[in-house]
């Protein structure tokens, strides 16, 4: 058994954002860490969390110019604007349902943009010689998460 199938194991998700999850998996190396109430994929330790797994929806991380037309291409996809420089795109289960190709690839490009960006996450305790810091952020009420990873909503 995998890492991240031994934290979807633990936090059930429906089975269409377990089978999508899997197979985002596949494509590209995440680092999954279980919370309370989800599981946050990275593409490593050291990078801020690109995906965020509920048991019933994902929030793929996107940047604020790009978040519009990305949630325009899916039927009742959400945006939240998190920070200046992160925005989400919230897709349920049933905004996921039948567009996974869709949701794949934004999935793909936040691994993508979160592997390049700036160095910060679990293998950092949020040090980084760089001044723009990237914050990990509680994807239910989108305050910034502890050193430990906690949140007070948790």
């Amino acid at each position: 058994m995998t890492d991240l199938a031994a934290r979807l194991d633990n936090l059930q998700p429906v089975p269409v954002v377990r089978v999508f999850i899997e197979e985002l998996g596949t494509q590209h190396a995440v680092a999954p860490d279980r919370r309370a109430g989800y599981v946050s994929l990275r593409p490593t330790l050291r990078d801020p969390i690109a995906v965020y797994v509920h048991r019933n929806r994902i929030s793929i991380a996107i940047t604020p110019p790009d978040a519009e037309a990305a949630a325009s291409r899916i039927d009742g996809a959400e945006i939240v604007r998190a920070t200046p420089a992160t925005s989400y795109v919230i897709l349920t289960a049933a905004a996921l349902q039948g567009r996974e190709a869709i949701a794949f690839e934004l999935a793909l490009a936040a691994l993508q943009w979160r592997a390049n960006g700036v160095r910060r996450g679990l293998g950092t305790g949020g040090r980084d010689a760089s001044t723009a810091v990237e914050p990990d952020l509680c994807p239910d009420c989108w305050t910034e998460l502890s050193a430990s990873g906690s949140c007070f909503c948790e």
